[in-house]
């Protein structure tokens, strides 16, 4: 069987996608509204100033021979503060979780400064979100939240 005839089979009707499926993930996180309106929900106790959306599925390559990172949304607010929404469907374990969180932010911190500019006072804050249909730590929560200063 060809490969496209592989992925006609595999796909889901419209009305059974979630938020989690890659197309209307993408498709819905493009529009500003809407990613102005999860982040709210997702950020209830503050104010999210109006965002642009600044990449969908863009990847980090910081160098030629390194590993390369798929950022599913990349939207700042007008404040500069800057999210990286990602749909994580599977569980593979706290760890691999923690780890993940880590590689995003350090690939969005690299673009935040200029080369030679030792300022770190002026990067950006960034949240890096995932959003699951499970409990991403198995603790009982429907949300965690992290700091890293």
């Amino acid at each position: 069987m060809k490969n496209r005839e592989k992925q006609k089979q595999m796909r889901k009707p419209l009305k059974d996608l979630t938020l989690l499926d890659r197309f209307l993930f993408d498709t819905a996180m493009s529009d500003p509204e809407i990613s102005h309106n999860i982040l709210s929900i997702i950020f209830s106790d503050r104010e999210i100033p109006a965002i642009r959306i600044s990449a969908v599925e863009q990847t980090e390559e910081p160098y030629y021979d390194s590993r390369a990172v798929r950022l599913d949304l990349l939207a700042i607010d007008e404040d500069d503060s800057v999210y990286d929404a990602e749909a994580q469907k599977e569980n593979k374990g706290k760890r691999f979780l923690m780890r993940r969180s880590r590689l995003y932010q350090s690939a969005i911190d690299m673009n935040l400064l200029k080369p030679g500019d030792l300022d770190f006072g002026r990067m950006n804050d960034v949240y890096v979100i995932f959003i699951a249909p499970f409990d991403l730590f198995g603790e009982g929560k429907y949300m965690y939240t992290f700091r890293m200063t």
